[in-house]
């Protein structure tokens, strides 16, 4: 009885440990997302004038399958890392996302799919910001693109866009 209980954990234990030792995030491609948004907060710092009252909505990812855009650990860390690059640079007012809801008594700004292009502009009016920053990853044949787009709220004109390649999140062994 006591190896029955043994075998069993043993069984159910070596998949596990397979699918963790297979999966991993590479160095290199947490690299390769950092310069990703580094080219993006430059040239938003270069295009977008200093002080303007700026909200900055989650990057998600896109897929070629007609899924609904997705939060990924990926697309979460480029969110971030985008936030904090942008802070950093001290140039803007940066308006707090999560104010959104308070103004729409108490919707979710953001849903699991996040919020759709048409509904950009109107959200940068609620938060009361000149200029909305928004982003996906997007999958073209065996390569995902990091899209960022800084908007004009008033005349919805596209103050800059970066396209950039981005290494794949996962490396298999």
């Amino acid at each position: 009885m006591k190896y029955r209980s043994l075998i069993r954990y043993t069984f159910l234990s070596i998949p596990f440990f397979v699918l963790v030792s297979c999966v991993s995030i590479s160095g290199e491609t947490k690299k390769n997302m950092d310069q990703n948004v580094a080219i993006a907060r430059d040239a938003i710092s270069k295009n977008v004038k200093p002080e303007s009252r700026v909200a900055i909505l989650d990057i998600h990812e896109i897929t070629n399958s007609g899924k609904k855009p997705k939060q990924t650990s990926r697309s979460e860390y480029m969110s971030a890392l985008l936030v904090r690059t942008i802070v950093e640079t001290g140039k803007f007012i940066i308006i707090d996302k999560t104010s959104f809801s308070t103004r729409r008594g108490g919707q979710k700004f953001q849903s699991p799919g996040g919020i759709s292009d048409d509904q950009t502009i109107p959200a940068g009016w609620v938060l009361g910001a000149d200029i909305v920053i928004t982003g996906a990853i997007t999958n073209l044949g065996k390569v995902d693109y990091l899209r960022v787009k800084a908007i004009d709220v008033k005349t919805g004109q596209i103050i800059c866009m970066t396209y950039e390649p981005v290494a794949s999140a996962v490396r298999k062994w």
